[in-house]
This record gives structure tokens, C-alpha cells and sequence, in this order.
């Protein structure tokens, strides 16, 4: 097997090339079996035939994923955590749960319904929004990346 980045030849099962220090399959400038130059959008060595190989990267979010847990537990700000966005996820719990609190508490003190309407409508927004965004694949996780589209 040769790597993909660089194309010097590399064991079959490598985890890293010793030459370049990157994932043999990560890369779209050798073919993997035979070492001859490619293109990024070629599909099949034009030397020897093969169909090029491209490794996943295991760390992408997977985008239905993240759309069925905005969707399902959204309120809890859980397609935020998933996605490696944990500040803006305690953010969007916080806002829910003193939408929540406040109108519970409404009973005893009336003047709290304003904040509760602001918290709930403030929540609903962010919540539509970020279902849309996942939905449509604008969303990046907590690193830049695009969502995975699946396996």
C-alpha cells in the first residue's frame, strides 16, 4: 500500500506514514495501490484501475444525529454538546430552564410573566433557527467543519 499523501509505500494495516506522518488514506495525491500521481477528483487510478480510497474522518459529526437531538431535546441545548459547541449548549439550557422557572413562579410573583414570555420566545427562536441550520447543513461543529452527511 503506498500513502496517499506523499506515496512512498507504507505496511497494508500503518495507522500513520513514517514518511509524512499523515493517515495513509487522507489524502488525494497518490493512488494506494500502485503509488502513481492523482488528481483530488479522480475516482480511479488511471495507471492501474483501482478505485481510490478515502479515509472518513472519525472525529465528523454526523448530521442526523445532531438534527434528531435538536429536534427531540432541543431544550436541553444536547445538538450543541454533541457538536463540540458546550458554551452556547449551557447557554441555550440556561435561557430554557429561567423561561421555565419564571413562569412557574408566576403564580406567586405576576410581574414575572414578561421575563418567562421573553425567555420562551428567545429560546423558540435560537431553537428554530439551529433546526434549520442543521437541517439545511449551514451548521458546523465546534471546530469549522461541515456535518457528515452519514456512513
Amino acid at each position: 500500500m503506498y500513502c496517499r499523501n506523499c506515496g512512498k509505500e507504507v505496511p497494508v494495516n500503518a495507522e500513520f506514514c513514517t514518511n509524512c506522518g499523515v493517515r495513509p488514506l487522507n489524502a488525494e495525491n497518490f493512488c494506494q495501490n500502485c503509488g502513481a500521481e492523482t488528481r483530488p477528483e479522480q475516482e480511479v487510478c488511471l495507471k492501474c484501475g483501482i478505485l481510490l480510497k478515502k479515509q472518513k474522518d472519525p472525529t465528523r459529526k454526523n448530521q442526523l444525529i445532531a438534527l434528531l437531538l435538536c429536534l427531540f431535546i432541543g431544550s436541553l441545548g444536547v445538538h450543541r454538546y454533541y457538536m463540540g459547541r458546550v458554551g452556547s449548549g449551557v447557554a441555550m439550557l440556561l435561557l430554557y430552564l429561567s423561561g421555565f422557572f419564571a413562569f412557574l413562579f408566576t403564580i406567586r410573583y405576576r410581574g414575572l410573566y414578561v421575563l418567562a414570555a421573553i425567555a420562551f420566545v428567545g429560546f423558540f427562536v435560537w431553537w428554530i433557527i439551529d433546526l434549520i441550520s442543521i437541517a439545511t447543513g449551514k451548521m458546523k461543529d465546534g471546530e469549522g467543519r461541515e456535518l457528515g452527511k452519514g456512513r
